[in-house]
């Protein structure tokens, strides 16, 4: 009997545990208004901590916000994984809340969602969140927050009014809108990497404390000189979005840094890349570290060509092949190379470069690759090979329009680096260039007479290997294939009177000339970014521009009779000293500043 009595007392308790449960969540539950799309309107709770029920997909449908401007006293939120968007004013005005759990299901934060939450000082924003809007955090009193690494903007006034220290913008960012960190009083550094393209208006204005910190020659620095804020130069990782802020780089005026590959000539040249910066000529070569300058090593003797790799320098002196370090200095690596012509660049650890061999009295071009860990040489002999060959690195491909004899226009071929076999890809190919990504753009004729024939711009993708014809027009509307970019493939026209540039949008194949000008050239940079071009008037007055893919501006107050090499925030060049038995003088510019930093090198003509 006391038996069946304990089992009916326990049985009532566990009954009445469960009723007072269910009554408990039932109440819970109606707390929260949910419509049948999972979209939660309103909420009659009683604040405190809050967790939000598990199936809602969207906070706040725009008309609706459940906890706007709430009387009550929210602490905390937990908001469950089911939720993907957090509608407008979701959250404005909760000036209790100081804690919300984001799950990694959020895609996107609304405009206002936020806004007004004072006693918000800790803001964890999960990786998925793409896009946030508009005064999204405005007034949140948060000191640290990190942006998720695939947001493509950043909205006017997001975060504007907080207690931001440091901010540190992801590496995707491609555009920063006006306020968006408007009035933020303790806000003393924002990291700004090279991606981010576009800044509007007083970004951080009532920000007495902030120094930008972002690359030579990027938006972030123009944005900083043009609205007074104190900038410092840092070098960004090359896989990372977050950068160690004590690799800065020194003032202009301490250093010769432009990450060059292209800048040479048939006198000498000057290579600006990786780690080190390389300035040679007939007379002999030097090396500086890339970020400053004065740790500095020289060789004399007649330097024919040069080329810079992550880990060395490999140059040709008095007919050897060397490699150099700091560390190690000068190497000899192979002797005997007077039939080296010039240096195309490295494939798999390998050197490429072109020298000439005889066949039937008659020079030709072959190429010869050569393994700086083995010393081992292989050569590679070329269909069409005699005359003026132009030959290109794109990515692990090599590619070469072959004997140039004439003015007459020559087949394009693919070298394959294993079999040593050449495959034509075109008859009556004229110029090309790499867009440093997947594509190779040549010209290509009808005939074998440019004149009386259509010009076909070509894209020839590396891995599919398809081509695809993009464009065609007379050569005499176009000229010659110099560039391809975001913005458009370039061509530069000469005519008996005057050099036009001209660009191709991709997406509308409209072709408009930029700009027209007498005895001029436009030189592109070598990252394929910009055009400068310097020009003087009848007086001797000279101006450097560049046109940047929007617009032409006015860079500095120089002469220069020829522009050596281009890189993101100096340019070289030389210009001619006539009262010194036409002595050059090498100029290395600051590109974003109208001064001149370095001007005391020279060599002569002869």
């Amino acid at each position: 009997m006391k038996q069946h009595l304990k089992q009916g007392i326990t049985l009532l308790i566990l009954c009445l545990i469960t009723l007072l449960t269910s009554i408990a969540v039932s109440a819970m539950e109606n707390e929260f208004i949910i419509d049948q799309n999972g979209i939660l309107t309103k909420y009659h709770g009683s604040g405190g901590n809050i967790a939000i029920p598990h199936g809602v997909k969207v906070i706040g449908n725009g008309e609706n916000s459940p906890f706007e401007n709430s009387q009550l006293s929210i602490i905390k939120v937990s908001i469950p994984d089911s939720v993907t968007n957090i509608n407008e004013e979701a959250f404005m005005g909760c000036e209790s809340l100081i804690q919300v759990t984001i799950p990694e299901s959020v895609k996107e934060i609304s405009d206002y969602a936020f806004s007004g939450c004072h006693s918000l000082k800790e803001i964890n924003l999960p990786q998925s969140v793409t896009y946030i809007g508009r005064s999204a955090f405005r007034g949140c009193f948060a000191e640290e927050i990190t942006l998720p690494p695939n947001l493509k903007s950043i909205s006017a006034y997001t975060f504007s009014r907080s207690n931001l220290k440091k901010i540190v913008i992801p590496n995707r960012v491609e555009t920063i809108y006006d306020r968006a960190f408007y009035d933020c009083p303790n806000l003393e550094a924002v990291i700004i990497p090279p991606n981010v393209t576009i800044m509007t208006d007083e970004i951080f204005a009532s920000c007495n404390k902030v120094t930008i910190y972002g690359e030579r020659g990027s938006t972030a620095e123009r944005y900083a000189n043009e609205w007074g804020i104190p900038f410092i130069a840092v070098i960004f990782g090359i896989s990372s979005d977050i950068f160690e802020l004590d690799k800065r780089v020194p003032e202009p005026e301490e250093i010769l840094n432009i990450e060059s590959k292209c800048a040479t000539s048939s006198s000498g040249g000057l290579i600006d890349i990786w780690d080190y910066l390389v300035y040679y000529n007939s007379d002999g070569i030097n090396f500086f570290k890339n970020t400053i300058y004065g740790d500095h090593y020289s060789l004399k003797g007649n330097v024919t060509g040069a080329m810079v790799s992550p880990s060395a320098v490999y140059f040709v002196m008095d007919g050897n092949l060397y490699s150099f370090t700091f560390d190690e200095k000068e190497k000899l690596l192979c002797e005997d190379m007077d039939s080296f012509q010039k240096f195309l660049g490295m494939i798999g650890g390998k050197i490429y470069f072109e020298s000439l061999f005889y066949h039937s009295d008659t020079a030709e071009i072959q190429f010869i690759s050569y393994d700086p860990q083995t010393g081992k040489q292989r050569q590679y002999f070329l269909e069409h090979g005699k005359g003026s060959v132009e030959s290109m690195i794109a990515g692990n491909h090599l590619f070469y329009i072959g004997g140039k004899t004439d003015i007459g226009l020559t087949p394009l071929y693919e070298l394959n680096l294993e079999t040593g076999e050449s495959r034509k890809l075109d008859e009556y190919a004229m110029s090309m260039v790499f867009d440093a990504s997947e594509f190779l753009y040549y010209m290509s004729f009808e005939t074998s007479d440019y004149r009386q024939s259509n010009m076909i711009l070509k894209r020839y993708h590396l891995i599919t290997q398809e081509t695809e014809n993009i464009f065609q027009d007379r050569y005499e509307n176009t000229g010659s294939l110099v560039m391809v970019n975001k913005y458009g493939a370039f061509f530069q026209l000469y005519t008996s009177n005057a050099v036009s540039l001209k660009r191709l949008d991709l997406n509308t194949y409209t072709l408009e000339t930029l700009h027209t000008l007498v005895n001029t050239t436009y030189v592109p940079d070598c990252h394929g970014n910009d055009f400068y071009y310097s020009s003087c008037n009848d007086y001797g007055d000279c101006r450097l521009y560049r046109y940047d893919g929007y617009h032409f501006s006015y860079v500095t107050t120089v002469k220069l009779d020829f522009i050596l090499g281009i890189g993101k925030y100096s340019l070289y060049g030389y210009d001619i000293n006539y009262d010194k038995n036409a002595d050059y003088r090498l100029l290395a510019i600051h590109t974003t500043k109208p001064q001149l930093f370095k001007t005391n090198w020279e060599w002569n003509a002869n």
